[in-house]
C-alpha cells in the first residue's frame, strides 16, 4: 500500500488541478441579462468613422484589428457591458463613413478569449495619420467618463480623438444611411 500513496498522491492532484481549469472556463461569476443581449443582437451603432475622402484603409485597418473573430471587450462603462465579449460587424453607409455595430453578445467565461478593448480600437485607428479621420463618435459606454452608468445609454461622444471628445445625445447625421 505505501508503494501506490505517492501515485493516488499525485493522481488527486491532477484531478483537482484539472477540475479547477473546467470549472473557471465553463463559469461566470455575472448571470447573463437576456434583455441586454436582445439588444445587442439588434445591431445598434457602437461607434463610427468619418474620413476625409474614401475610408477603405479605414476599413480594412479596423478589420484587422478586430481580426480574427470580430469580436471585442469593453472594459469601461457600467454592468452589465465590462462581462461580455461583443461580436461586431464593420459596415460602410457611405464611402467616407465606417460604422461599427454589435451583433451578439455572450457573457465571458473564465479567461476568456484574447479580444481588444473596444478603447483600444479607436486609439489605433486614430493615431493613424494615414487614414484621414476626421470626427469620432462612441456609444456612451465606451468613454471613461464621470457619467453615472445610468446615463451612458443616452449621452454618446463624438470628436477628432478620444481625448478631445465631447457629450452628444443621439448620433450623428453623417453616421446612416440615409445621410448618404
Amino acid at each position: 500500500m505505501f508503494v501506490l500513496e505517492p501515485l493516488f498522491a499525485l493522481l488527486t492532484c491532477l484531478l483537482v488541478y484539472w477540475g479547477i481549469g473546467v470549472y473557471r472556463r465553463h463559469t461566470s461569476e455575472f448571470e447573463p441579462d437576456p434583455d441586454f443581449e436582445r439588444w445587442c443582437a439588434s445591431e445598434p451603432l457602437l461607434m463610427a468613422f468619418r474620413c476625409r475622402g474614401d475610408a477603405h484603409d479605414l476599413r480594412m485597418l479596423l478589420r484587422q484589428t478586430i481580426a480574427p473573430d470580430e469580436e471585442i471587450l469593453n472594459l469601461r462603462g457600467g454592468a452589465p457591458w465590462q462581462y461580455y465579449h461583443y461580436e461586431v460587424v464593420v459596415r460602410s453607409p457611405s464611402e467616407s463613413v465606417v460604422t461599427v455595430h454589435l451583433c451578439a453578445a455572450k457573457v465571458q467565461r473564465g479567461e476568456g478569449k484574447a479580444c481588444v478593448d473596444a478603447a483600444e480600437v479607436v486609439a489605433r485607428l486614430v493615431s493613424d495619420p494615414d487614414l484621414a479621420i476626421e470626427e469620432v463618435w462612441l456609444h456612451g459606454q465606451l468613454h471613461p467618463s464621470d457619467a453615472p452608468s445610468r446615463h451612458r445609454d443616452r449621452v454618446h461622444w463624438i470628436g477628432q480623438d478620444p481625448e478631445t471628445l465631447a457629450p452628444m445625445i443621439g448620433q450623428p447625421v453623417w453616421s446612416s444611411s440615409e445621410a448618404a
